[in-house]
């Protein structure tokens, strides 16, 4: 309860409020506005109030969506470092099996290079094998390769080409048999050298000798024609019985007592001595 004197002060406050209507509408209107801006203060705080809980409401959302973003990612993050660590076996592994692939691949190399060294050796061996058989069938050119080969120092085959060679030299291989003179419709005794000559290539080969023993006998032609075919013969046929042959009768003359391992002498022997039977 006031006391007497505030109420005394008020009763008086108010009479004059009431003397003095313009000034009672100016307090009202002050206290009014007072009341206005201290609401207006209010609803500013108010409203920053909302707006705080509203940014952080969508504050609290974004966190949340970078949370779950920074789960998921953490899920991506462990799969990228599994796959990592099993592609780092997978590239040890690798390494292992390409290590593991170089070695078999040397050895491979190892095994192809000797197959080919056999294969080389095997064609070696084929051909060789064609030389002699060639050689032992009058061919002419075979039985000097034959002779090369077996005269030839570190070749792999001279043993062989030399006991084939001595073979073929020294054995009565070549049968000789009569020439079919009636089937050419020749007769040796009235036969020139070219006939000699055309016959020589005709016939077989066992048959060659003859043609050669035939024409040996001929005295109506000189020592020295005869000596001469015999040569040329030695130098050109390409006939194995033929070269034997033709050796064997020249060594009426030059006394060699050699095979045709050593035919070479009789055409020396010839060249040299050639002029003494010309006399």
């Amino acid at each position: 309860m006031p006391s007497t004197r505030t109420r005394h002060f008020i009763d008086r406050l108010l009479a004059f409020f009431e003397r003095n209507r313009y000034l009672k509408l100016f307090a009202a209107v002050a206290a009014g506005i007072i009341l206005l801006a201290t609401f207006k203060d209010s609803l500013f705080s108010l409203a920053s109030l909302v707006a705080l809980h509203s940014e952080a409401s969508i504050n609290a959302h974004e966190i949340a969506e970078i949370r779950k973003q920074v789960e998921q990612q953490k899920e991506s993050v462990a799969l990228v470092v599994r796959d990592a660590n099993a592609a780092q076996h997978q590239l040890s592994d690798a390494k292992k099996l390409f290590d593991e692939a170089q070695g078999q691949l040397g050895a491979l190399q190892t095994i192809v290079s000797e197959a080919r060294r056999d294969v080389a050796n095997i064609k070696s061996v084929a051909e060789f094998s064609v030389i002699v058989l060639a050689a032992s069938n009058d061919d002419r050119t075979a039985f000097d390769k034959l002779l090369s080969i077996a005269n030839a120092k570190g070749n792999d085959f001279q043993d062989i080409a030399l006991r084939a060679a001595l073979q073929i030299a020294s054995a009565d291989t070549f049968l000789s048999y009569p020439a079919p003179w009636e089937t050419y419709g020749v007769d040796p005794k009235t036969a020139s050298l070219d006939t000699f000559e055309e016959i020589l290539s005709r016939v077989k080969p066992i048959e060659k000798p003859d043609v050669l023993e035939t024409l040996w006998k001929q005295d109506r032609f000189s020592k020295f024609t005869r000596l001469q075919f015999l040569a040329t013969t030695v130098q050109n046929t390409q006939s194995v019985s033929a070269l034997k042959a033709a050796c064997k009768l020249m060594d009426n003359e030059a006394h060699k007592k050699k095979n045709i391992l050593l035919y070479e002498l009789y055409w020396q022997w010839w060249l040299q001595e050639m002029q003494n039977y010309k006399k």
